[in-house]
């Protein structure tokens, strides 16, 4: 989830709304900064922004602008304070409020980002990726009905805007409603290009269904992918289906991509069990229970499965 997160912030964060500057030589100043940012040249960017905020202090968009190439070089102390300084500035600012909340999803700060995205939907009420990571903050801070409901509204202003049916998928999933999200994920999964993650997540909720081949099908997907999670599932799918020796093969893959997954060498022991294969079978129960034993003793069990 974090990885779809992440992915969606970076989208977010594309572009800085340039406002009208009082004169000719900030509004020069401000293309430039503007410019060199969308061209990827974050020093550039952050050099001809700071130098705004010196001569043009009153102005928010020097420091909007610094602190979105600050956020994009991944140096998120000093995007936030300029993003806060700009959300001074300019308190009506619907974008600035918006990429400050960006800010604070990247920290996985989800109380303070969900107090920012409030204002941006309030200002701007019309623009459905508020609503959409206002939804993501207040999933990841246990508040799953009105983060429905967020969704919801950011689909109705933008059927096609990027990961929504699969948030909300998501969000239906945690309140139970696993009909609803199997539903909301095919259709993020028809999209062309969709994330790995979403027939991941798909193949996943189709299993707690019951619906073994579709499920098999998400799964397999995911793991063409290389999408890590994916070999655990598959390979567990796998084994309740009957198919001990594919079950190995991702088994396997799933240890080498976690080699702390206690999960999966479990699977892994069952699965050589079932070929008859005694010794493979308790070698894998050893490494079960060594990795489980140095896991208590560490404070923790590892479940093989991420959310």
């Amino acid at each position: 989830m974090r990885r779809v997160l992440r992915a969606l912030v970076f989208l977010a964060m594309s572009a800085c709304a340039v406002a009208q500057p009082a004169t000719q030589a900030e509004q020069r100043a401000l293309d430039s900064a503007v410019d060199a940012f969308q061209r990827g040249d974050l020093q550039s960017a952050i050099s001809i922004a700071s130098d705004g905020v010196a001569k043009w202090p009153a102005n928010a968009e020097f420091p909007h602008v610094r602190g979105v190439a600050y956020f994009r070089a991944g140096d998120l102390q000093h995007a936030s304070a300029d993003l806060k300084q700009a959300r001074e500035l300019a308190p009506h600012d619907a974008k600035i409020a918006k990429d400050l909340a960006l800010i604070y999803l990247q920290a996985q700060q989800y109380e303070p980002a969900a107090m920012q995205l409030n204002d941006a939907v309030r200002l701007d009420p019309r623009d459905a990726l508020s609503h959409l990571l206002l939804g993501r903050a207040l999933q990841n801070s246990n508040r799953s009905v009105m983060a429905i409901e967020e969704f919801k509204t950011a689909l109705k202003l933008d059927p096609a805007i990027p990961l929504g049916h699969y948030h909300l998928g998501y969000a239906y999933a945690s309140v139970g409603k696993n009909e609803d999200a199997i539903r909301e994920l095919q259709i993020e999964a028809a999209k062309p290009k969709a994330p790995a993650e979403v027939s991941y997540r798909l193949g996943r909720y189709l299993l707690d269904a019951g619906k073994m081949q579709d499920a098999l099908a998400q799964l397999r997907k995911a793991a063409a992918e290389d999408y890590p999670e994916a070999f655990y599932d598959l390979g567990k799918a796998l084994l309740l289906a009957g198919d001990a020796q594919e079950a190995i093969a991702n088994l396997e893959k799933a240890t080498q991509m976690d080699a702390q997954s206690t999960n999966a060498y479990f699977q892994l022991s069952r699965a050589y069990a079932k070929l008859g294969k005694a010794e493979e079978s308790r070698g894998a129960l050893a490494k079960f229970n060594q990795l489980r034993s140095a896991q208590a003793a560490a404070g923790g069990m590892a479940t093989g499965r991420r959310d």
